[in-house]
């Protein structure tokens, strides 16, 4: 078994994204996003390749609000994504090494007070967020990127358009059906599961992947369109 050296790296890190398309090329890139002080707080990108076997930085420094979760960034169409809890969302070409425009995440819809993200992902070439909307009352604290924990809401799997353009709403899911669904997720009163994947079936429709209590499920979605 042949064994590779890698760079050791200094603290000051906050996620690393893995950029592959084996169907363009042998050789992967490794995205990393540091952050530091001079004085004021920025991010800088360095990224590894297998091709050459270095790590370096690419492009400029960067301001951004602490919300974005880098440890969460996704490659789709050449690029790595990362999105925010604040609404705001980045996107880094990674062969030109410079930020392209992204379109800002879906708003919260009227009636709902707040979002927690349950998923982002892509999976056969589409890029996914499902989003789960929420009253003030009914949640204390944002869920993480990927665990989701609530009494009610509702949830929706957003899709972006091949151009870049902008999220369409796909499928929408109400939380107490979902609940009556699977009952097996209610723990001490609250639904409690994680979005796995996004799957494509047979038909138009996708399958939601989620697990809790070491159990997967799948559910047929319904385009909302």
């Amino acid at each position: 078994m042949q064994s590779t050296r890698f760079v050791k790296l200094g603290g000051g890190f906050l996620g690393f994204s893995l950029a592959f398309d084996p169907f363009k090329s042998p050789h992967y890139k490794v995205v990393c996003v540091r952050s530091y002080y001079a004085p004021l707080r920025l991010f800088q990108i360095e990224s590894h390749s297998s091709e050459t076997g270095f790590w370096r930085a690419s492009g400029d420094p960067f301001a951004a609000h602490d919300n974005f979760l880098f440890d969460g960034g996704v490659f789709w169409n050449g690029a790595i994504h990362w999105v925010s809890t604040g609404g705001t969302s980045l996107c880094f070409d990674v062969d030109e090494e410079k930020f392209r425009a992204m379109p800002p995440m879906p708003p919260i819809p009227d009636g709902w007070d707040r979002r927690s993200i349950s998923y982002f992902g892509e999976s056969e070439g589409h890029l996914h967020l499902v989003q789960i909307y929420h009253l003030n009352e009914q949640l204390d604290a944002l869920t993480t990127l990927t665990s989701s924990v609530c009494l009610t809401g509702q949830l929706h799997v957003f899709e972006m358009e091949r151009d870049c353009s902008g999220w369409f709403d796909k499928y929408q899911i109400d939380i107490d059906s979902f609940a009556e669904e699977f009952p097996e997720m209610i723990c001490f009163g609250h639904l409690v599961f994680d979005i796995l994947c996004i799957i494509e079936g047979e038909t138009d429709e996708r399958v939601l992947i989620s697990g809790a209590a070491h159990t997967w499920w799948g559910h047929t979605l319904q385009s909302s369109g």
